[in-house]
């Protein structure tokens, strides 16, 4: 079951008062005391579930309250609001942070479960610990400057691989990052410091990875996201002058992130990651991390992450660049490139590498007339060997799927307007056997085709 705190108001903290760094402060000198108080508000939280579905809450709801009146009477408004705020994310965090096994140097008791320290904010913005594992193995030995930190998503997939000094201007952050990488990473070869990074020494030839913020504000409440690289936080101009003074760097980027940057006298690659079906971050390796991932300098990849942090790649050549066939009617097979593929802008040296035939443009499915696709196809794609196509127009692809019993469990789209949630509802009572049904365009021609 999972519990869940009453959200408080949305942490917002200036990084220079005296109350928040105070309050980290305490968080970190307090950490025993500032983590009871949240489990103890989860126990609370998890009676008030179980009240509630009893409809016996009124008692729960008042002890609840309590709990929460003696936190901030404790521990002061800054500090109760991070913990209020930092239980009420536990479940999502959890997901996000929590790797299935026990590090060896874990320092914790074995039946006991981290509390995840954060933001609503830095969270949504942390990475998954599937893909801080994977970005820990592109750095050598060097000790790895984690710049930027946050409340250390990155930093604690580096402290098991890496000696490392984490670094962020916002002193609740760090101590987050702090008390986060001490529940996980026993192991004291790691610092994590509150500074400017623009201003902190990073001794030349050092491993560098940097996440400049990519939120722009637009108001004194407000702020969105941008993929512009000169508008990032520290500017771009930064980034670019410690990477061409490190031995190996990687920037964190959004995936549509578009830089003009190749440095003639660094090896850079870029990177383009997929966690279960979404696409999580754009990497870019320079220097060392280039080759300690085993990448052509110059390229771009693919990656696709398992839910358990294993990983498959698709790593483009310049000689992958080359058209591809477009043909018009789907063949044996339907393939669906995963989505850091499409990303990279690689769906057509993909095809070309493999083998495969466009169905209308890039932006459509492949198509495949072989007897069996190449294991990397089924490792790096979505695949059906196709049973029945033909027109997708509503009354004829409802008759089919009934004369067939056939119920599309799996709806994928490309090229067209289509809703897959919308034909879900409309198809669902057509049949008990799942199949996935497949709609796309070739050419003005818009084909409805059947995979089991």
């Amino acid at each position: 079951m999972d519990v869940v705190v009453t959200k408080p108001t949305m942490l917002t903290i200036d990084a220079m008062t005296e109350s928040t760094i105070t309050a980290a402060e305490k968080l970190v000198a307090e950490q025993s005391q500032c983590i009871a108080a949240v489990r103890r508000l989860l126990e609370a939280s998890a009676n008030k579930v179980t009240a509630n579905q009893k409809k016996t809450s009124r008692s729960s709801q008042s002890i609840y309250r309590k709990i929460c009146s003696e936190i901030s009477a404790q521990f002061g408004e800054t500090l109760s609001q991070c913990i209020l705020e930092t239980a009420s994310l536990q479940t999502k965090a959890k997901r996000k942070l929590g790797r299935p096994h026990k590090h060896a140097n874990a320092n914790l008791p074995e039946a006991t479960e981290p509390v995840w320290w954060a933001t609503r904010r830095s969270l949504q913005q942390a990475t998954p610990w599937q893909v801080a594992d994977l970005k820990a193995t592109w750095f050598n030995s060097d000790p790895v400057y984690d710049l930027c930190c946050a409340m250390g998503g990155d930093s604690m997939g580096f402290a098991n691989r890496h000696a490392l000094v984490a670094v962020d201007r916002d002193p609740i952050l760090t101590a987050m990052a702090e008390l986060n990488l001490r529940q996980t990473c026993s192991d004291n070869d790691w610092v994590v410091q509150t500074a400017d990074v623009t201003a902190f020494p990073i001794p030349s030839q050092s491993a560098i990875h940097i996440d400049p913020d990519r939120r722009v504000t637009t108001s004194a409440t407000s702020n969105q996201r941008t993929i512009a690289a000169d508008q990032f936080s520290p500017d771009w101009e930064f980034v670019k002058a410690i990477l061409t003074q490190a031995r190996s760097g990687i920037v964190k980027l959004a995936p549509a992130t578009r830089l003009d940057w190749s440095p003639a006298e660094i090896p850079t690659h870029r990177v383009w990651i997929a966690l279960q079906g979404t696409v999580r971050e754009q990497s870019m390796l320079v220097g060392d991390a280039v080759q300690a991932a085993n990448l052509p300098a110059g390229q771009r990849s693919a990656y696709r992450l398992a839910a358990d942090g294993s990983w498959q790649r698709f790593v483009a050549t310049a000689d992958d660049q080359t058209d591809v066939p477009s043909i018009a009617s789907p063949g044996q097979w339907l393939i669906d490139p995963v989505s850091s593929i499409r990303a990279a802008g690689l769906t057509q040296a993909f095809a070309q590498t493999q083998h495969l035939a466009l169905l209308g443009d890039a932006s459509g499915f492949l198509t495949s007339d072989r007897d069996d696709l190449p294991d990397q196809v089924t490792a790096m794609a979505s695949v059906g060997r196709i049973v029945w196509t033909g027109s997708a127009a509503d009354r004829k692809l409802r008759k089919e799927l009934r004369a067939h019993g056939w119920f599309p469990e799996t709806i994928k789209c490309r090229g067209v307007d289509h809703d897959p949630a919308t034909l879900f509802r409309r198809y669902r009572d057509c049949g008990e056997t799942p199949v996935t049904l497949w709609i796309g365009r070739a050419g003005k021609k818009v084909y409805a085709a059947v995979s089991r």
